[in-house]
């Protein structure tokens, strides 16, 4: 009788140390660049963040089909407005090289609205010059007519490239 109650105990050990050896298979998206576009998520597997010639911060985001482009009029912490009236930009580059921008007044026919989303810097990370924020916005095709809509949008110590 001792000897089935210690052969009970024993499984139940090793079926508890299997159940914890398999939650090493966690992964962390660290850092990170996603959104969901037209509610279905996106993630980017490369990501960078650099400032252009006219002193923008672009942060961009590609999967080597798509690519999001975030090109910002300031590096501090705060919210950027997007949208044909704004200097701060975002763009999406589908699939097929269709670009989509925040840039691009909407046809009436499509939307009214003028401010086409926004992008946050929630924090900046001095000491890995990272970049850390939300963003969603509405994008249309260069005729105003076809929008692509992203939402959710997430960038996580994205790094500032010093090759500039």
């Amino acid at each position: 009788m001792k000897m089935l109650k210690l052969k009970r105990v024993f499984g139940v050990l090793i079926m508890i140390g299997l159940l914890v050896s398999n939650c090493s298979d966690v992964q962390f998206n660290n850092p990170a660049f996603q959104a969901d576009v037209n509610y279905e998520l996106w993630r980017a597997t490369s990501f960078s963040a650099k400032y252009d010639p006219t002193g923008n911060l672009v942060i961009t985001g590609t999967n080597n089909f798509e690519t999001v482009i975030l090109t910002l009029t300031s590096a501090s912490v705060g919210v950027r407005p997007l949208g044909p009236e704004n200097s701060s930009r975002a763009e999406y580059i589908d699939g097929f090289g269709t670009t989509f921008s925040t840039a691009v007044e909407p046809d009436e026919s499509v939307s009214v609205y003028r401010d086409l989303g926004q992008v946050e810097i929630t924090s900046r990370n001095e000491s890995n010059n990272s970049f850390t924020g939300t963003f969603f916005f509405e994008a249309f095709d260069p005729d105003g007519q076809n929008p692509q809509a992203l939402s959710n949008g997430i960038f996580f110590e994205v790094q500032l490239k010093e090759d500039q």
